[in-house]
């Protein structure tokens, strides 16, 4: 049933035969109605304006503004004036104003915004609020003409994809996308968005490779190509003479046919179709550029489906969990793991396809056996032999026997590293592992399988065996080391709060400097620990910080040295 003001009795006498105070419409040309213990007063919206009502027990307020209190679950209706009093109710579109956004349903019931993203307003006032962002919980309106061009993610109606270009107003619209046939835009922020029939995501901003395009250009520009940072519709590439030597990697287009160009082997080619299965391709690429991420020359894994080839870094997807091998090709008496689409880790061999199960906030490392292009990885940390890629994927268990592949967040700087077997490896962004190498890789590092800190030097790779701080330059975070046995964990900055006693021992970080809350007796205080600045200086700790800080017993001061501008150890 829908939502929508009651009908009067009629639209004249008192009260419009309803109750005093309340409004209703009236007729098959709707018309609104105050009822009135005088009369039934009729309202009068110029052409263009709207009413608001709040309807609680069936009755209807009038809002002339929406800048008061609004709470999520208020149901609210409204019309639009069309002439000589006649309304319109508003359904199945957005209505913006006072610094909030209803979204109206087809029902015609209308609630305030509440996931956050971005909408369209739709009523009227593109000059000044042609899209919505809704962002811990503000509503922020750019303008007609100060709005970045390109697409966003509709958060009012995952069925549909906001676009916005630079001579009209943003427009959402229904894309059409499906399971077996999703699309890609190019985003506002220059990254791609994938639409299914669940709704949009944006890709991780890391993926390299290519995606079809589905955005508006697509005529003259068919791909959209992904280089790690950033994404774009690139005009075509025609190549003549088909795939040779020179264009392993790049993706060409003819007759609106889109294909990529693996190597001049047995199979040189692998058309590129919104609809295209699963698969795994090795690629050899030749020159520079070729493809987003590989180097002229370089033997890369590509994951192709449905519309898109990127670089697949680490353990390959499951083909067909059902099937002997995973649906993998290997060589016999060979077997691997993969992922499979359920996020589950498989064991593939020739007698089936078996769930192994890492333990929720356990970690395991694998090890690709052959080159970059090989399906083929082993657990655990071991030398590499001659030719092998030296690969490695760590996965830790989550909830449902789940597993997560490993990666360092670009986002936040953070990284991914794990120390195994005497061996410390470093993730990149696509979950891609490698040995830390003394000498190479100079630097610290935070292992969080173990859950300590590890320097590599110039001539060794050592666990910190120290008390304190370590600053590995995440974003609103330090690392801090205390107990016995020693454990590390990260620590983030709880914004400048301290506001009682559950505050005491939290840390505040602004430029440098490093603050803990200590509120005793009703009073608040943050103590600085120290400010990162010069090398080798030494700072005195009072004991009842070291305390409350490390869990560090004492009566005398304790002291801290800051060893570069990185960590503090005392």
């Amino acid at each position: 049933m829908g939502k929508a003001l009651p009908s009067c009795t009629s639209n004249s006498g008192n009260f419009c035969g309803g109750s005093t105070g309340t409004y209703c419409y009236y007729g098959s040309d709707i018309k609104v109605y105050e009822a009135k213990s005088n009369g039934c007063e009729e309202e009068t919206p110029s052409n263009g304006d709207f009413l608001v009502f709040k309807l609680s027990g069936g009755v209807g307020t009038k809002f002339s503004n929406l800048s008061g209190s609004i709470a999520a679950t208020d149901e609210f209706v409204v019309y639009q004036g069309g002439g000589e009093n006649i309304v319109t109710q508003w359904k199945s579109k957005n209505y913006y104003a006072d610094n909030k956004l209803l979204t109206c349903a087809s029902d015609g019931k209308c609630q305030l915004a509440t996931v956050p993203g971005y909408y369209v307003s739709q009523n009227g006032a593109d000059a000044l609020a042609a899209l919505i962002n809704l962002n811990d919980g503000t509503f922020t309106a750019t303008g007609k003409g100060s709005v970045t061009t390109g697409y966003y993610i509709d958060a009012a109606n995952p069925a549909n994809i906001i676009s916005c270009t630079a001579d009209t107003s943003c427009v959402s619209s229904a894309h059409s996308a499906t399971d077996a046939s999703p699309k890609h835009y190019v985003s506002a922020t220059q990254k791609v968005i994938t639409c299914t029939a669940a709704g949009c995501k944006e890709q991780p901003a890391e993926v390299k490779g290519y995606f079809l395009n589905s955005g508006s250009d697509a005529s003259s520009k068919h791909v959209i190509t992904c280089i790690g940072n950033l994404c774009s519709a690139t005009t075509d590439y025609t190549y003549n003479s088909g795939c040779g030597a020179a264009a392993a990697g790049k993706v060409y287009v003819e007759e609106s046919s889109t294909t990529l160009c693996l190597t001049t082997l047995a199979t040189p080619t692998q058309a590129l179709t919104a609809t295209t299965a699963l698969t795994y391709k090795s690629i050899e690429v030749a020159g520079a550029d070729n493809f987003p991420g590989v180097a002229a020359g370089g033997t890369a894994i590509l994951r192709i489906e449905k519309g898109s080839a990127v670089l697949e870094g680490g353990l390959w997807f499951c083909v067909d969990t059902t099937a002997n091998n995973c649906g993998l090709t290997l060589a016999d008496g060979e077997s691997t793991y993969c992922r499979g689409a359920d996020e589950k880790l498989y064991e593939a061999a020739s007698g089936g396809c078996t769930v192994v199960t890492v333990s929720v906030d356990s970690y395991a490392a694998f090890r690709q056996k052959g080159s970059i292009a090989s399906a083929v990885f082993v657990q655990g940390v071991s030398d590499p032999a001659e030719g092998d890629s030296g690969v490695y994927m760590v996965v830790k268990g989550v909830a449902d026997a789940k597993i997560a592949v490993q990666k360092r967040d670009t986002t936040a700087n953070e990284g991914a590293s794990f120390y195994v077997s005497d061996t410390l490896l470093d993730c990149d962004e696509q979950g891609v592992c490698t040995v830390a190498k003394a000498g190479t890789d100079n630097g610290l590092y935070y292992a969080a399988n173990i859950k300590r800190m590890v320097r590599v030097g110039d001539d060794d790779v050592v666990v910190e065996e120290y008390v304190g701080i370590y600053d590995l330059g995440v974003t609103n975070a330090v690392y801090r080391c205390k107990g016995s046995p020693l454990e590390c964990d990260k620590l983030a900055s709880n914004s400048n709060s301290c506001a009682g006693t559950d505050n005491n021992g939290e840390l505040y970080y602004d430029s440098g400097l490093y603050q803990v809350c200590k509120y005793v007796d009703g009073k608040n205080d943050w103590t600085t620990i120290l400010k990162v600045a010069d090398d080798d200086a030494y700072r005195l700790l009072p004991p009842e910080t070291a305390k409350l800080f490390f869990e560090v017993d004492g009566e005398t001061e304790s002291l801290m040295k800051v060893d570069g501008t990185t960590e503090v150890l005392y």
